[in-house]
This record gives C-alpha cells, structure tokens and sequence, in this order.
C-alpha cells in the first residue's frame, strides 16, 4: 500500500490502489468544510489543479472582511432593521466609533488588547459600556455569519458609572427621539429646563405663559401672577422655551393638569418616571439616571457660549456648582470661543 504524502490543505485517500486528493478550500456551506476532488496523485494535471486551488484559497485568505464590511454587512441585516428607530440611530454613532479605530481591521486582527487600548479614548464610562456592547452585538453576528471566530469584547468589566455622570451625547439624542412618548417628553423637559426630575413632574400645562414655562411650588396658584419657584431652592424661575422643547409640547395630548401624566391621567411620580427613564436607558446598555441631563443642560450652555450667570438663570444653581457642574464641557470649543470673541472685541 502506498504511504500517503504530506501536502498543504490535502487529505489523501486510497481507492483500487490509486492514491486521491481532496483540497480544503477554507469554504464552508451550511457548516461544513468544502472538499474539493483532485487528480489522482502524480497523474497529469495534479499538480495544476493544486497550485489553483492554492491560488484561490491565497487570495481568499488575502482579502479578510474587515470591520468596515461587517459594519455594512449588519446594516443590511434583518437583525438592525428590527430595532426600533432610537435604537438604530444609537448603534449607528457607536458604530461609527467602531469603524473610526477598526474600520480597515481584518475582523481576526481586533484583539481583546486593542479594544483596551481605544477605551481610554472614549469619552465617559456609560459611553465606554455602550461600545463594547455593541461591539459584541457585532462580532456576535459575524460568528453566527462565519466571518470570524473572534470575540475581542468578551470578558470586559462594565465601567462603573456615577451617580450623577451626563449621560453620553448618543443617548440623549436617542432619548429626544424614542417612540416611548413619556420618556421623549420627559427628556425633552429635564434637558431643555435644566431642572429637577421633582419639579418637572410637577411642570403643569397653565404654568406655560406664551413661549416660557415655569416650576410651580404651590400648584393650587392660578392666573397670571405665579409663586413660580424650585421646590428645593425656593428660587424663582421662568425659563424661555427651547424651539424644540416647544415642538415637542405641541404634540403633546393634554391628558391632565400636569404635564406629564398617568395613564389615569394625574400626576406622575417620581419614582414612576425616574424608573420608566433608566429602563429605558438601560434597554440600550446604560446605567445612568435622570439627574445627570442637568449636568448636560449646564454643559450645553457653557458649549454654547453663555456665561455662568446666564446658566444659573436657567437652572437656579450656584456658581460653585454651575462649576463643579462644568468639569465635563468641552474645553476646545470654549477655548475657540472665547479667541473668537476676542477677535470681534479688537477689530
């Protein structure tokens, strides 16, 4: 009997005293490996057939999908189409980060070790856990897909995340646009006022005067002169209407005196939509609470250029906490701001 040779990607059989090869072409259907038949061993054409199907295999294996292609390749899937709007808008800013470190990666070439090396890079904890779980989403289905074996998110930590952190700019935008008609809303009130999750609950419909509304402390106050003030603080407030804020109070049905209602139609408490705002969150892989949007609103109107005067009379905090509150705004953009308006103060 023949002693079967040695040859890359070739297992060899002997049949009637021929010897036959069959090549592994890297390919799979339905899970299992392609065998491709050759010529028998040393009989012309062996040889030939072999080295194409090497060169085959070589080119395949040359042109390794990257994760730009499974970025894409996930996109078009059934899977990311099911996922309600807010959702998909949220994957895709996270996957845009993804594609922004890996994009030209061979899937295989994604290690554990350099998932951790981009960490760091990425702004806020919540917005690090958010990665690495959609990260995995990913990679997830290209092993169902068998595009790769890797998992590069498997066995990370979740970073803890404050008490009161800002929740990450890819989760408010996902909130301010979710089909949860509460939880939009209620964004949409605790990012544009600046205020408490307490006196937004208690934000009712006749304490708005044209474009402004108001925190009321003693809701049984009707007509034009309002007690309007902080249940906490005592402070006074009128706060000019955000256009968006506005838009989205206009479709808004009027089911009770308070803004935002019960499914009986009275007041919300509390605990009711702080708990209906981080299920919603935590649907999407954060751990925040509704307190942090206030560090957001300061942040926003530092960004925007006012003054910590002008962001005290929004939210009613002292300057010692509008600063402490600060320490998450972006830095570049004031900085540019600030020379800017220089600039125009010389000319």
């Amino acid at each position: 009997m023949k002693r079967k040779p040695k040859l890359k990607y070739v297992k060899f059989q002997i049949s009637k005293g021929k010897l036959y090869g069959y090549f592994n072409t890297g390919c799979k259907q339905n899970g299992k490996l392609i065998w491709t038949a050759l010529p028998p061993y040393n009989s012309p054409g062996f040889w030939d057939s072999y080295n194409t199907m090497m060169g085959h295999r070589t080119r395949r294996s040359s042109a390794l999908p990257t994760v730009k292609d499974l970025v894409a390749r996930y996109e078009a899937a059934d899977e990311f189409a099911a996922l309600k709007p807010g959702s998909r808008k949220l994957y895709r800013l996270t996957m845009d980060k993804v594609v922004a470190n890996f994009g030209d990666f061979p899937l295989d070439d994604v290690t554990r070790g350099r998932v951790a090396d981009v960490l760091p890079g990425l702004k806020g904890n919540a917005t690090r856990n958010i990665f690495l779980a959609v990260l995995k989403v990913l990679f997830r289905f290209a092993r169902i897909n068998e595009m790769t074996n890797a998992d590069p998110a498997k066995d990370f930590v979740r970073f803890k995340t404050g008490e009161h952190e800002p929740w990450p700019a890819e989760l408010i935008e996902a909130a301010l646009t979710c089909d949860d008609a509460r939880v939009r809303l209620a964004v949409h009130l605790l990012y544009y006022t600046g205020q408490r999750i307490g006196d937004v609950c208690k934000m009712r419909w006749d304490s708005i005067r044209g474009n402004r509304v108001s925190v009321v402390k003693d809701m049984s106050v009707r007509g034009s002169r309002l007690n309007i003030v902080q249940e906490k603080t005592d402070k006074h407030l009128s706060i000019f209407l955000h256009k968006d804020l506005a838009k989205e109070l206009d479709s808004v049905e009027r089911t009770g005196e308070t803004i935002i209602t019960s499914i009986t139609g009275t007041q919300l408490g509390t605990n009711a939509l702080r708990n209906n705002i981080q299920a919603f969150a935590e649907g999407l892989g954060f751990e925040v609470v509704p307190h942090g949007l206030r560090k957001n609103a300061v942040n926003s109107l530092l960004e925007a250029g006012c003054l910590p005067q002008e962001v005290a009379a929004v939210t009613g905090q002292s300057m010692a906490m509008i600063e402490h509150y600060a320490k998450r705004v972006n830095q570049p953009l004031l900085g540019d701001s600030a020379i800017l308006k220089l600039e125009r103060s010389t000319v």
